[in-house]
Formats: C-alpha cells, structure tokens, sequence
C-alpha cells in the first residue's frame, strides 16, 4: 500500500483514533485505516483493545498491506494453530503462539519505535486498574490486550497481571486517547457488546455462585462448574479441541486457576464503573459498521466486514474533513 499520510502540518489539530475488539471483525479497521490514508488523514494516536491492537500494531510498524494478505488468506486451522492449551496458566487456552505469529507484523519494534503513538488498553486483575501500554514490545502487548480473562491466561507485564483491556471500560477506549492528547477523537465500534462479558449472563451468574461457593463446598462445585462454563464457553469460541481442567484456587500460586481468575475478573468488572461512551459530539465522531450480527471467529465474514469498514470510512469522510477543517474556529 502507498503510504499517503501527509507530513504533519504545525496547527492543526491532533487526530486520534479508538479501536474496539472483534476478533476476525476487526479487518473493518484495517479498510477504515486504507480510507484514511487514500483521503490523507493524518492520524497522531490510536487507543486499541483486544483485536484492534493487531491492525493498530500493523498501520504503525508499516505492514498494514501484509496483514491484509494474511487476513484474507486465513482458514480455520490456522486460527485454531494460534491457540495453545499445553501450559496454559489462570486460563483455558494461551495466546503464546499468535505473540510469536504478530511478530511478523510488528517486526520486534517497540511503542517508542513507531509514529503514531500506540496505547494498547488492559486490566490488571490484581490492582483492578485499568493499564494503557504505551513502552516496550508490541507482540506482547496486543496479545496481553487479546487476553480474554478465564478464557486465555494473563501474561505478566513487569509487576503486574495484566488481561483484555475490555473488561472494565467501553471497549472503545476514546478515554484514552483523549489523555494521549487527541483534538478529534474517531472512534470504530465492532464489538457486540460494550464489555468483554456484556453478553454473556451465564458468566454472571458463574460469578455469583462461585462467589457463594467457594467459600464453602469449593472442592464439590469445582467438578460442575467445570462442566458448565466448558459447555458455555463452545457456544462463543471455536472448537480448539481442548478440555477444562481443574487447577487449585489461588492467583498467588505457580499454577493458577482459571477459575480465580475469572472470579477475580469479575469482581474488579463489577466494581467499576462504565468510564466514557462516545457521542458525535463536536469532535468526536464514531463509526458503526453493520458487522457486530457477523460470528466474530468465522474466516468467512472476513471480506464483508472489510467492505463494510471502508463504507462506514467513506460515509464518515465528510465529517471529519469538516471537523479538521473547521478545528478552533
């Protein structure tokens, strides 16, 4: 792809963008990104969760084009190939294989290697605080963000425990690019809910009884409630051919449990509040493609969710330009 962004102009305002997860939904980011640069919109910052850390982590390290290709050209084995269970700590499955796949797209740079800025949101479920990442090695980062609490296990960032940024706030993290400095915010909203959890009742409901329960008959509910969230988790994810295990309960422990950490995930998702939902407001505009009804893990909507992110760039163009345009007057 021709890189068009134009060299940044003294005065003008900062343009920041907002990325939410959505699996396999979030090549719609990379057709949003391929509009901007063909209309020259330069971009300052982007904010990412989950997914959109990959087309973030790709726009910036220069090989937005490669990951299209490799997009396109993937299959239900190859996802499935990028999931580990052997190992895996405080989660189901591990995502260290897709690390070592993202490299290949972030070339082994670091944050303070790539313009824009990079800030690629996560939790630490030890602190219950909310984490922008925004120094050291990319691949690692946007796989801490993809992390899905009692899904995939937390990796360890310096002193913390850190999992999917889209647990605590909207998983649009327009928050944050505002703290980053951004003038005109663009948010892009792919996820089907506004929380990692936000459609998923059952979870709730695990985290009550496990609450109950594990301060009593722990050692009988473990056996069930194995049973139950494997049953639930199949109905969202694709079949990675993996079994629940049973591991003791205790985040402190060498071997976590899946079960502590998605009990601790919950508590800290239920003590917080939702921080900042985006408005077309006089600087910030947000793009909705007609994507969020498509199976988030299913190669085959790859090309319509790509096609529905430029329209929904084409369609906003306009009003950005507008906005840019009309900056401070």
């Amino acid at each position: 792809m021709q890189n068009l962004r134009p060299t940044i102009e003294r005065g003008r305002p900062k343009i920041g963008l907002a990325f939410s997860g959505g699996t396999l939904r979030a090549i719609a980011q990379l057709g949003i990104l391929e509009v901007f640069d063909e209309h020259r919109i330069p971009i300052d910052y982007i904010a990412a969760a989950s997914s959109g850390c990959i087309t973030a982590a790709a726009y910036a390290c220069g090989t937005l084009q490669k990951l299209k290709e490799t997009w396109f050209s993937l299959d239900n084995d190859k996802l499935k190939s990028l999931v580990g269970r052997e190992g895996a700590n405080g989660g189901i499955y591990h995502l260290r294989k897709m690390e070592d796949f993202l490299r290949q797209f972030t070339e082994n740079k670091h944050f303070e290697d790539v313009k824009p800025r990079l800030a690629f949101v996560a939790v630490d479920i030890v602190a219950g605080e909310e984490v922008a990442i925004q120094m050291g090695d990319i691949a690692r980062a946007a796989r801490i963000s993809c992390s899905v609490p009692g899904i995939f296990e937390p990796v360890k960032w310096g002193g913390r425990l850190l999992v999917d940024g889209g647990l605590l706030l909207d998983t649009v993290p327009v928050s944050f690019v505002r703290e980053m400095g951004g003038d005109i915010i663009i948010g892009v909203d792919i996820a089907d809910s506004k929380y990692v959890f936000g459609n998923y009742g059952w979870l709730i409901y695990f985290w009550k009884k496990y609450i109950y329960l594990r301060q009593n008959s722990i050692s009988k509910f473990l056996s069930s409630a194995n049973r139950y969230l494997k049953s639930h988790l199949q109905k969202i994810l694709p079949d990675f051919g993996s079994e629940v295990e049973n591991y003791a309960v205790d985040l402190d422990e060498k071997k976590r449990s899946t079960f502590s950490v998605l009990s601790r995930s919950l508590d800290v998702m239920i003590e917080k509040k939702y921080r900042h939902e985006i408005s077309e407001s006089k600087s910030e505009v947000l793009l909705l493609p007609p994507i969020k009804h498509l199976r988030s893990y299913d190669t085959k909507n790859v090309a319509a969710c790509y096609e529905e992110g430029r329209r929904a760039a084409e369609a906003a163009m306009p009003r950005i330009k507008r906005l840019i345009e009309n900056y401070g007057i």
